[in-house]
């Protein structure tokens, strides 16, 4: 089924049927899946950072030590590697051997019920249900092991950097800071900006301060999210992951990593009785070639 067949009431109108019919469960679980699938793509700013590329069983390699997955990469000269564990908590694992292996994990998010009479009393569509349940909970343990491990990279390579100010508004000076901070002695170059929302708002609203002539257009137009001096910003609402003057710099993604998908998200559901029960996961694997492809500055006023 294409992407843009995917609508609220398409989910809605399988989720009815697929208690009587099995092969409309089936038909629900690819919708889903499909769904599922976009909306973390569109929300996960790790995925944003570091793109997923699919990738097959057949493409992947195995261990003589454990039964997960792993892909083998190779390393340039003189770089440090880093598989990232995905499964919560930084659990780093420096790598300078030749080539490194990306492992694969399973994140699944619990199994959900919901009765048909619920489904029946809902104004809302079946897909906000979902996406509470499931999106949410596949892109929150993507994000957060994602920046936890960020951070611990950057404390080992030194990376990070605590601005002080009397009037601690991010500008392009304390930019320019971050930007030699990851490029300076490394031949990289900035190509993503992270920040949280409120960070972005301060920084758009200074006006001539920051912006000298374009002023006026900032004012009248606003200023445009996609790029600062260049780079290109990714915004999160997820302050709880990066907060208020807190900016991440990174590389392009070719420069810094791999993130594979391992046929991508599943969607499971199942019926008894007036009852759906329902659940989602994938395998993923990332890891980090360089560990000097990212940086970080945190703002903060003048004690």
């Amino acid at each position: 089924m294409p992407t843009y067949d995917i609508t609220d009431s398409t989910i809605n109108s399988l989720f009815l049927r697929a208690l009587k019919s099995p092969e409309d469960r089936v038909k629900l679980a690819e919708a889903t899946e499909l769904y599922i699938r976009d909306k973390v793509r569109e929300s996960a700013f790790s995925r944003k950072i570091l793109p997923p590329m699919p990738i097959t069983k057949e493409e992947c390699d195995r261990s003589e030590h454990h039964p997960t997955l792993t892909k083998v990469i190779d390393l340039e000269v003189g770089a440090t590697a880093v598989s990232l564990t995905m499964r919560g908590t930084a659990n780093s694992n420096y790598i300078t051997a030749p080539r490194f292996a990306i492992y694969f994990h399973k994140i699944a998010t619990e199994e959900h019920e919901i009765s048909e009479g619920d489904l029946l009393a809902y104004e809302m569509p079946v897909t906000q249900i979902i996406e509470k349940n499931c999106v949410k909970a596949i892109e929150k343990v993507e994000d957060e092991t994602f920046i936890a491990q960020c951070e611990d990279i950057v404390t080992t390579t030194g990376k990070t950097l605590n601005i002080t100010s009397a009037d601690p508004i991010l500008t392009g000076r304390d930019l320019t800071t971050l930007f030699n901070l990851l490029e300076q002695g490394d031949e990289l170059e900035t190509s993503i900006l992270l920040m949280g929302r409120s960070t972005w708002n301060a920084f758009s609203g200074q006006g001539p301060a920051a912006f000298d002539a374009k002023a006026y257009d900032v004012l009248v137009n606003g200023f445009k999210e996609e790029t600062i001096l260049n780079k290109r910003v990714i915004v999160t609402n997820k302050e709880d992951l990066v907060p208020y003057n807190t900016v991440w710099a990174f590389t392009a993604p070719e420069f810094m990593g791999r993130f594979y998908a391992l046929d991508d998200v599943k969607f499971w559901v199942d019926s008894k009785a007036e009852f759906f029960r329902f659940k989602a996961w994938e395998y993923i694997g990332m890891g980090v070639g360089n560990i000097k492809s990212m940086a970080k500055i945190t703002i903060s006023a003048t004690p």
